[in-house]
């Protein structure tokens, strides 16, 4: 049996687990400090000063941009417009009879929790955007008359 040595005990914080560490998040950006831990047998404490103050890595949330629109989705929009002059062009009073009018698309969508979308990314980074999976689209206009 080894003697009780004095001093420090032995840091897991080497070149070797920083590697480590760092090849798996480059494999997935959204792994969690635990799934880290678990990864590398190394405590969660060691995880994030690896993290932190070798690799310089901060974890941040996904922003969603709600008006990233298709290709399709924006010719659509088009082509609606264009529908709307023509009905104004065979009626002269067509838009003076709309008071007023509001059009949405209407998305459905099942957003992941903000923990699951939260990555890790050096401060020189740009933020990364979470753009979503419609699963149905539907378009609302509401037009009040007099």
């Amino acid at each position: 049996m080894d003697e009780h040595r004095g001093g420090r005990p032995p840091s897991v914080v080497t070149e070797k687990n920083v590697s480590t560490v760092e090849k798996l998040i480059m494999q997935d950006r959204r792994i969690t400090v635990k799934q880290l831990a678990f990864e590398t047998k190394i405590s969660i404490g060691s995880v994030e000063t690896i993290l932190h103050d070798h690799l310089n890595l901060n974890k941040v949330s996904a922003r969603w941009v709600p008006r990233l629109l298709t290709t399709d989705q924006k010719q659509e929009r088009v082509n609606y417009c264009q529908h709307l002059l023509r009905q104004e062009a065979n009626d002269a009073f067509f838009f003076r009879r709309i008071v007023t009018m509001d059009e949405t698309c209407i998305y459905q969508f099942d957003p992941e929790p903000k923990s699951a979308s939260m990555q890790w990314k050096r401060p020189s980074s740009p933020p990364p955007k979470n753009i979503h999976t419609i699963k149905r689209k539907g378009h609302a206009v509401v037009f009040l008359g007099l």
